[in-house]
């Protein structure tokens, strides 16, 4: 075999070597644009979930606030903080805790208002 021939089959092997990664570059950033997009759509349903749950407890605290506004020996203080580092998928159990603290929290102020014992 002749210099040129080993030559030419080199390139031509690399020459395949480089095409088949641009193939697999251009499958990966498919994919990769496919991933990006599905992340995106993930994110906004979370910043608008975590919007909803913000909204959600500052209605329910400002509720508890009036229904204990008529508590005169009570410190009423501003919302507490949220807490880091809360697991986010406990997210639809804390929702319910803030709910069912509110529902306890209303039936007690009810109660009270119109002169009936505690459960």
């Amino acid at each position: 075999m002749s210099a040129a021939r080993e030559y030419k089959d080199v390139v031509d092997g690399l020459s395949a070597a480089a095409a088949e990664l641009r193939e697999q570059d251009a499958e990966r950033a498919t994919a990769l644009g496919y991933e990006r997009v599905a992340r995106h759509d993930a994110m906004t349903e979370a910043q608008g979930r975590a919007a909803l749950t913000r909204t959600v407890v500052a209605l329910h605290w400002e509720a508890a606030l009036e229904r204990l506004w008529q508590e005169s020996w009570l410190t009423l203080r501003p919302p507490p903080t949220p807490t880091p580092g809360v697991d986010p998928a406990r997210l639809d159990e804390l929702d319910a805790e803030v709910a069912r603290c509110a529902d306890v929290l209303a039936e007690v102020a009810r109660r009270r208002r119109f002169g009936l014992r505690p459960r």
